[in-house]
């Protein structure tokens, strides 16, 4: 300080911090097209800044403040070469971040409020880029200019402050910013103590505004989506709470609190999804007997109204009931929580992919789990899957009812009785190749276990004509799939196949072309049932000849 007093003087007049605030503002208005020129360096600028903060801390609040007015504009001048003229602006592509980056990170703790606003402006300005710019190499220059320039730290300093020292403007405009630069690869990873200090302000009921709530649940969000050093250290702090609440914990009040903004459970629910995106199947959470508090939440928000929420929440379960039994011994323990599933099948077709594929992770568990999936609405759901417009939605739906019917043979009464093989049989019939080999597995598997009635249920709705279609066909698999079928038939019910076999034009012609397949295992099959067809031909005319 001693040194300030010599070098520019007695202090004069004394001045309020309004009034220094507009002499910086005259300082940097330009005169005929130039900036005023006042000539120190960025060490006189800190200088400046520490003697104006001791001076501060020596008066009562409101009173004023001595101060050298010649000082602050030089000081200023300085240390940011006039940024706010040049850099303040909507324009991002004629900002250099390089240039910019550095001098608005040092503008955050050294300056006058008015300017950390426009400084922090600046920065989510630089980083907050849409369409194809989003991950444009101005973009990565960013964010390596402000990892250079030590932003993290800054943030992780300005976020844990807390009552008179807090400036939650500046910190909302701070998390608006690490809420895009977290998504981008080139700013590197922040410490935990960064994380710690974002968590503070993602509990809305906590947090000094739902817009702080909505910034730092978007800085979550952004680390998850990044690379697997980004998510991994996310997930590593999402279950610890020496601070606060975990992540999971905080999702699911949001979810469940309905008197919130639209936009924090849809956050909320996409950052579960997200970070269950990241999962892996040896998590501790998935083999311990702790309890998992989102898992409810997120079965309540397959049903809310609104459609995103309702969408990310089914994805983060489809995600999550893909790694283990563990993890699908979860779900089915949540009481509804499998109606909710089905019922948003046929709600609308942002929900269907994720529901059917959590039906596909369900019914490749164990018995228990297709037991589940199948008594709790997804058999009743097979009709409408089967027939969507969409070919992808058809061949995961034929897929996990062939799972269904290998699982257990109960189920093929069920899907008698709902309708739902004869849908099968036209997809047999008609549906592409890629479709057609998966309803020709569910008609296999429900032959080969059915009983005398659902045989004769099945022959009743045409599925030997429905296989012989498949005859024409060039793969061989699904040839053999077929001739399986047809075999298990003629064991259950021969004289009932024989007769629909000799009914069906041509097909015993086919059947007599395959003979000579290339393919062994077919030429085989087809020799044998052939053979059988003529035993039991030689059989019935002798019964009617002895007659």
């Amino acid at each position: 300080v001693s040194v300030l007093y010599w070098q520019f003087g007695l202090l004069r007049d004394p001045m309020s911090l309004s009034d220094v605030e507009q002499c910086f503002d005259d300082a940097l208005e330009e005169e005929d097209g130039a900036a005023v020129p006042h000539p120190a360096s960025p060490e006189l600028f800190a200088a400046v800044a520490a003697f104006w903060a001791l001076a501060q801390q020596h008066h009562e609040p409101g009173d004023d403040v001595a101060s050298p007015p010649p000082m602050w504009p030089m000081a200023l001048h300085a240390a940011v070469e006039d940024p706010l003229g040049t850099w303040d602006t909507d324009d991002v592509a004629t900002i250099d971040p390089e240039a910019a980056v550095p001098v608005a990170v040092r503008l955050l703790t050294c300056t006058t409020r008015r300017l950390q606003l426009k400084a922090a402006g600046v920065l989510v300005r630089l980083v907050s880029r849409s369409g194809d710019d989003k991950l444009g190499p101005a973009v990565t220059a960013t964010g390596k200019a402000m990892a250079d320039a030590k932003l993290f730290d800054t943030a992780t300093l300005l976020l844990n402050r807390t009552g008179p020292g807090a400036d939650v403007e500046i910190q909302g405009r701070l998390l608006d910013c690490l809420a895009e630069l977290l998504e981008v690869e080139s700013a590197g990873v922040p410490e935990s103590d960064l994380f710690e200090a974002i968590r503070r302000f993602a509990e809305p009921k906590s947090a000094p505004s739902f817009a702080h709530a909505s910034s730092a649940l978007r800085a979550f969000i952004a680390t998850a989506k990044q690379s697997s050093d980004h998510r991994n250290f996310v997930l590593s702090i999402i279950d610890q709470e020496p601070k606060g609440a975990s992540l999971n914990d905080v999702a699911c009040a949001v979810l469940d609190d309905a008197s919130l903004p639209i936009e924090l459970p849809r956050l909320a629910a996409s950052l579960v999804m997200h970070l269950w995106h990241a999962m892996s199947a040896t998590d501790r959470r998935l083999v311990s007997d702790d309890p998992l508090p989102a898992m409810p939440a997120l079965c309540r928000a397959v049903a809310h109204p609104d459609i995103e929420v309702a969408s990310s929440a089914t994805w983060a379960l489809s995600y999550f009931t893909s790694l283990t039994n563990a993890a699908r011994d979860r779900l089915i323990a949540v009481e509804g929580a499998l109606p909710r599933v089905f019922a948003a099948m046929q709600r609308d077709d942002t929900l269907l992919s994720p529901a059917l594929r959590i039906a596909g992770n369900l019914c490749s568990g164990t018995q228990r789990h297709t037991a589940a999936a199948t008594e709790q609405g997804l058999m009743q759901a097979m009709p409408f899957l089967l027939r969507h417009a969409s070919r992808d939605v058809v061949k995961e739906a034929a897929w996990t009812l062939s799972n269904i019917l290998a699982d257990d043979p109960k189920y093929i009464a069920l899907m008698l009785h709902l309708n739902v093989f004869p849908v099968v049989l036209d997809l047999v019939r008609n549906a592409p190749h890629a479709i057609r080999k998966e309803a020709v597995w569910c008609v296999s598997n429900a032959v080969c276990d059915a009983t005398d009635v659902d045989v004769q249920g099945m022959l009743a709705a045409g599925v030997v004509p429905a296989v012989a279609v498949v005859l024409a066909d060039g793969d061989a698999k699904v040839l053999s799939v077929a001739l399986e079928a047809v075999d298990h038939l003629l064991r259950k019910a021969p004289e009932d196949t024989k007769a629909a076999i000799e009914a069906e034009q041509g097909m015993v012609d086919q059947l007599q072309h395959l003979r000579g397949h290339k393919h062994h295992g077919v030429s085989m099959r087809i020799r044998e049932m052939l053979d059988q067809l003529e035993q039991l031909r030689a059989h019935g005319n002798g019964e009617h000849s002895h007659a």
